[in-house]
């Protein structure tokens, strides 16, 4: 749905980005990253929402720690409370999950990798660790 709605503003309202097709990179970078961005925009729209989720969910929890309080009964900024003390220790959950969506996204892609290979490569084989030929 998200990916309709960005074809109907950014491609077909707004005439800024193609509505489909692919540019090899190495037909200018120009026309390759504008057939990309419609895509990456659609598939990270949800990733963003868990992540700002996230993010509120940790800022609310520290927010009512000892610390947060004494930093603000020295006197320190509003902003240099929530960015100096309560970001930085509210952060480190966000940054396990986005950690792990890097993983998830290199895990596909070696997946795909090893599901592409051309038939009678030599693999390592799990079980024992030594080669065979893999018949596809």
């Amino acid at each position: 749905m998200i990916g309709y709605v960005l074809i109907q503003i950014f491609a077909i309202d707004l005439h800024w980005l193609p509505v489909q097709g692919f540019r090899s990179i190495t037909k200018g970078f120009g026309p390759f990253l504008e057939r990309i961005i419609l895509p990456t925009c659609a598939l990270s729209f949800i990733y963003v929402a868990l992540i700002a989720r996230m993010t509120r969910a940790a800022m609310l929890d520290v927010l009512g720690e000892d610390y947060v309080r004494t930093a603000r009964a020295k006197g320190i900024s509003e902003s240099g409370v929530l960015l100096r003390h309560a970001l930085r220790n509210a952060a480190v959950p966000v940054v396990t999950v986005i950690g792990s969506g890097f993983c998830a996204v290199d895990f596909g892609r070696r997946r795909h990798r090893e599901r592409v290979q051309p038939a009678g490569h030599r693999t390592p084989h799990r079980r024992c660790g030594g080669w065979r030929a893999t018949i596809r």
